[in-house]
């Protein structure tokens, strides 16, 4: 997966405003909190979104294009006090489009966890 598809599915998933949410990975529409993979989620975080889109290295991935343009943890951004659903969504497509007009891309997850001197995966 690239990271513009990892973007994009983020996007989508958390394309309504409903099915957004904070100071939880993912939540169930009882709004319990659950995990990002969990069959009943319904609503996630920007982490948990990364999650539920790439459950093997998402949030890694994710937290390394983040770092990229912004300083904090995009869980503070996410779960900051009076941030909204559109602060998000517009933030994911503005590291999207960056990335796009960018040279430096990465043509998977784990090219780029070799890139950062991972090692290759036993087989």
């Amino acid at each position: 997966m690239t990271e513009t598809q990892l973007l994009n599915g983020m996007i989508k998933l958390l394309e309504k405003p409903e099915s957004w949410t904070q100071y939880a990975p993912a939540r169930k529409k009882t709004g319990e909190s659950c995990a990002p993979f969990d069959s009943e989620a319904y609503c996630w975080c920007i982490t948990g979104a990364a999650c539920s889109v790439l459950p093997e290295g998402g949030v890694l991935l994710f937290s390394d294009i983040w770092n990229r343009f912004y300083e904090g943890s995009p869980e503070f951004y996410n779960d900051f006090h009076g941030r909204w659903h559109s602060h998000v969504l517009s933030r994911l497509k503005t590291i999207r489009d960056l990335i796009v007009s960018s040279s430096v891309r990465y043509a998977s997850a784990l090219d780029y966890h070799l890139a950062i001197g991972g090692s290759e995966p036993d087989e």
